[in-house]
């Protein structure tokens, strides 16, 4: 749920944004809830920053299908790792996506 709150969040910025308003300057998104059914904001086509998204291909509780859609709409970053839902087997694999992401994009 943490990131949809985040890219919810974010695309609320976006819309509504001010020249007062910090600018969010990207997003890490991990196994994204994005796309499904019951959660209020389904449109998440607003203009979003750098985003770089990780999921697992045996997630049995967000479909990673709904996180490469987010990924294709953004040209995010995409990257699919073996496991599920709990993305603990490849956490090392994922901690060195994330320095990247803050060394190269941020």
């Amino acid at each position: 749920m943490g990131g949809y709150v985040s890219v919810a969040a974010t695309c609320e910025l976006a819309e509504h944004k001010n020249d007062s308003q910090q600018r969010v300057k990207g997003l890490f998104l991990m196994v994204p809830a994005v796309y499904l059914p019951g959660y209020g904001r389904q449109d998440f086509s607003a203009e979003l920053p750098a985003m770089c998204i990780v999921h697992a291909w045996g997630d049995d509780i967000v479909p990673y299908e709904h996180s490469l859609r987010l990924a294709q709409q953004h040209q995010a970053d995409y990257h699919v790792f073996k496991g599920g839902h709990r993305l603990s087997e490849p956490l090392e694999q994922i901690k060195q996506v994330f320095l990247n992401f803050l060394q190269g994009r941020l």
